[in-house]
Formats: C-alpha cells, structure tokens, sequence
C-alpha cells in the first residue's frame, strides 16, 4: 500500500496541467509535509478522497483494497508518510 500511495503521489506531482485541479493544497494552517506526517488526499475538483479500506485481494497479490470516495471520511482516508529506505530522519521537510 505503500508504494501505490508514493505512486499516486508521484503522479501527481509530475502532472503538467494548468488550473486548480492539480494544485496541492496544504490545509489547516500547515506550511510543509514532512517524513511521519499523517494527511488525506483528496481530488479538488470531484472531492474524492483516496480511501484504503480494510480489506485484502484474497488472491494475486493480497495487497490491501485502495479506492476513491466521496462520502466516507475516516480513519481510512488518513496516509502517514514514511521513508521507504529507513534512512530518513522524522520531520524532515520534502514538500
């Protein structure tokens, strides 16, 4: 689940797009995000948050289900950031 989070993150960073639909928009008088920070992530223009839900692909990959919603704002619409090498210092500032 890691990797597709830092997948979609990527994603969205590389985007070359004009308007507001891809603007990164830090809420809640935030400045940064930082290693260990915890966020959601939701879409500007449908409102969609990407959601993890609490269920597993019970064959292929068994990876954990990750989806889009509107409606359901919980503890599942909630990411950490972490480093994938477990060389990166707490608080560091990437973004």
């Amino acid at each position: 689940m890691k990797f597709i989070v830092l997948l979609f993150i990527s994603y969205v960073l590389a985007q070359d797009c004009d308007g507001d639909d891809c603007e990164i928009v830090i809420e809640q008088d935030h400045t940064y995000l930082t290693y260990g920070s915890t966020f959601k992530l939701r879409h500007m223009m449908t409102g969609i948050r990407l959601h993890s839900l609490l269920v597993t692909y019970g064959m292929g990959s068994g990876q954990q289900a990750v989806t889009g919603l509107q409606d359901l704002d919980d503890v599942g619409s909630l990411w950490t950031i972490r480093c994938a090498n477990k060389k990166c210092k707490s608080g560091f500032v990437f973004l």
